[in-house]
């Protein structure tokens, strides 16, 4: 919830801000023009696209006074007969399981691999690449894109190690879940919608 950028982009046009219950007063300080706040499993419809707010195990707070005043979640995006998870910040747990029974087919699953040591601690709000691995084993996506790593040092693991053991965990599969490189794209092989 960067401010300065949200107020730039209330500034430039007419944008529309999902998020889940519990941040619309941090984020009416950017100014943003629509707002809509989704409960876990509320939908809104969007310039063509479908958006579905989806379960994760996370905390949250903005300041020191408001722990888990807000709700945490991902979304799923479905436009043009294509679904796109995208997961959020979220530890490991059978949230995935329920996405997948909702949703038993997906064209690509957008998932955190990093910020996950010391584990005694991190494994109630972030997954390890390992854990990441068996969302994407759950959730049965066409492909699947890491996140949430290589940034910013955020916790005690090194800053490349997420990448690095996420191809380990990977091995001897075909490559549908990947670590981009900075400044890498990835291309996805255009699909019939059957959806």
């Amino acid at each position: 919830m960067d401010l300065p950028t949200l107020r730039v982009l209330a500034e430039k046009n007419d944008a529309l801000c999902i998020s889940l219950p519990g941040n619309r007063r941090h984020l009416e300080k950017s100014g943003l023009p629509r707002i809509v706040e989704l409960d876990w499993w509320a939908e809104t419809e969007a310039e063509g696209a479908r958006i579905t707010a989806t379960p994760a195990l996370h905390g949250s707070a903005r300041t020191p006074f408001d722990q888990n005043q807000a709700l945490w979640g991902g979304f799923m995006i479905e436009a043009e007969g294509k679904r796109v998870f995208f997961a959020g910040d979220t530890a490991w747990g059978k949230h995935f399981e329920a996405i997948h029974r909702r949703w038993d087919t997906m064209d690509l699953a957008i998932l955190p691999i990093g910020a996950y040591e010391p584990r005694n601690f991190m494994r109630r709000v972030h997954m390890n690449p390992e854990e990441a691995v068996m969302a994407f084993d759950t959730l049965k996506p066409d492909h699947a894109m890491a996140i949430h790593f290589g940034t910013f040092q955020l916790t005690d693991e090194a800053i490349l190690e997420p990448g690095a053991r996420l191809k380990i965990a990977l091995q001897d599969r075909p490559p549908l879940f990947k670590a981009l490189e900075n400044g890498e794209t990835l291309a996805l092989s255009p699909l019939s919608p059957t959806r």
